[in-house]
């Protein structure tokens, strides 16, 4: 079997070269090895998207389209993740109250 081909977008490239130089070696090889095996464990399915993807690299997502019948990989963004620790139900925590709002 042939692999995926891999598309990484401009914007993909400045947010890797923003992240630590110690997470970049770990982000590509990540980017890579989706060209293989384009839904790997642990991949997660974007809710509301059919073809979107998140696959977990440390404290980053690395968000991404696939697309079957092409037979590509496309990947749209690379974040570090939201940590929601400490919260119910997922939810983010809650913003501080400011004192102008309190009575």
């Amino acid at each position: 079997m042939a692999g995926y081909v891999i598309q990484v977008k401009a914007s993909v490239e400045r947010d890797i070269a923003a992240l630590p130089r110690d997470v970049i070696p770990r982000i590509l090889q990540s980017i890579e090895t989706l060209s293989e095996a384009p839904l790997p464990f642990g991949v997660r399915k974007l809710s509301g998207a059919e073809h979107l993807y998140r696959i977990r690299v440390g404290d980053y997502r690395i968000v991404y389209a696939v697309n079957h019948a092409e037979q590509e990989v496309i990947i749209l963004y690379v974040r570090v993740a939201v940590h929601t620790a400490g919260c119910e139900n997922g939810d983010r925590a809650p913003l501080p109250r400011s004192s102008r709002f309190t009575s």
